[in-house]
């Protein structure tokens, strides 16, 4: 779909031009972005069985961007583009907001377009959901599940997280940032 393609290339260009949103200290200027993960609680049969065989309250994860008004994700369908204010408008709801530095938002991004220009290659990976609540490690290619997708964009930033990405579930994921220095902000909507 080229026009979600341009959007994600217009949004880069604006937010490349928008500069005033660090902070400074002393003689160095340290900026600051901000990206949200969304979590939701689906009721499908095989989200069912994520719940209740990993007990795992929430089943989906999305990863959203400052300035965007689209969550990224691996759902059924593949690489998708998810509406967050929908998200946030669910029954069961948490997102958490991060605070990283510009470089490893720019890194975040652009691993964002990438998977959106070749979102025709990737694949939603069940069995790779099926192997992490087994705790079996699993990396199968152009194939992913939300939280191994959000956990591997997190990582390629620089941004440290204890396991393998192939090893979280959206929930595990969730409580090991509210660990993290990064978080500055949850909010629990249900």
């Amino acid at each position: 779909m080229a026009t979600i393609s341009n959007t994600l290339t217009n949004r880069r260009m604006i937010n490349n031009t928008n500069q005033n949103m660090g902070l400074e200290f002393g003689n160095h200027d340290f900026k600051t972005k901000h990206i949200s993960m969304i979590l939701t609680q689906f009721n499908d049969p095989f989200s069912r069985f994520v719940k209740v065989a990993a007990k795992q309250e929430y089943t989906h994860i999305s990863l959203g961007l400052e300035g965007y008004e689209e969550a990224f994700t691996f759902n059924f369908n593949g690489f998708a583009l998810e509406k967050s204010y929908k998200l946030l408008n669910r029954k069961k709801t948490i997102r958490l907001v991060l605070e990283v530095s510009d470089e490893e938002y720019g890194i975040i991004e652009n691993q964002v377009i990438n998977f959106q220009k070749q979102r025709d290659s990737f694949k939603y990976t069940r069995f790779g959901v099926v192997m992490c609540v087994f705790g079996i490690p699993l990396v199968m290619k152009n194939r992913y599940f939300c939280s191994q997708f959000v956990a591997e964009v997190l990582k390629n930033a620089g941004i440290k997280l204890r396991r393998k990405s192939s090893l979280y579930l959206p929930q595990n994921l969730y409580e090991e940032l509210l660990d993290n220095k990064h978080v500055i902000d949850k909010m629990i909507a249900h």
